[in-house]
């Protein structure tokens, strides 16, 4: 009997011996569970930190876009109001454009005109020279009868109202170029 409780009291020690190994293992199994739930609530903060900044980086890029879009709409609106501003100015153009053609047209009509003045003017002054001569010639080889004299006058007068009056029209034509 004393050597069952012998071996009985061997094999508790034995199981004793073995439970704290055991324990011992637990507690530093333990132990290692809660260094390693310390460094993983330790990396969990930083993760959570760097959560927040990664949120508010995504706010301020979201404004910042809102920002641009804005700027982006500005921009579109301006370049839509140059656009019809120089639609205007190119219409305005065609219109000058148009006007200065005519204008040049009136022109060179004018200057037409005149240079048949010009070509009429020269004509008269060579008639009326050629009447003066006429009138001279047969004034001083023939004594003239007062009728032909009169004839002749009148004829130098009309020619010479004639010359007065395109010079008159010249000088209008000049004025008006």
């Amino acid at each position: 009997e004393k050597q069952a409780a012998l071996t009985n009291y061997q094999r508790v020690v034995s199981e004793k011996d073995s439970l704290q190994r055991k324990l011992q293992q637990v507690e530093s199994s333990f132990e290692k569970k809660e260094k390693e739930f310390e460094l993983l609530q330790s990396s969990l903060a930083k993760e959570e930190t760097q959560l927040k900044d990664a949120v508010q980086k995504v706010v301020q890029l979201e404004k910042s876009l809102a920002d641009s879009q804005l700027k982006v709409l500005k921009a579109e609106k301006s370049i839509a109001d140059k656009e019809r501003e120089l639609e205007s100015i190119k219409a305005k153009h065609e219109t000058a454009d148009s006007s200065l053609k005519d204008s040049i047209q009136k022109v060179s009509s004018l200057e037409k005109a005149l240079r048949e003045t010009d070509s009429q003017l020269v004509d008269a002054r060579k008639s009326l020279e050629t009447t003066r001569t006429e009138f001279e010639s047969l004034k001083a080889v023939h004594s003239m009868d007062e009728t032909r004299l009169n004839e002749a006058r009148s004829k130098i007068q009309t020619l010479e109202a004639t010359v007065a009056g395109l010079e008159s029209k010249r000088k209008e034509d000049e004025s008006i170029r």
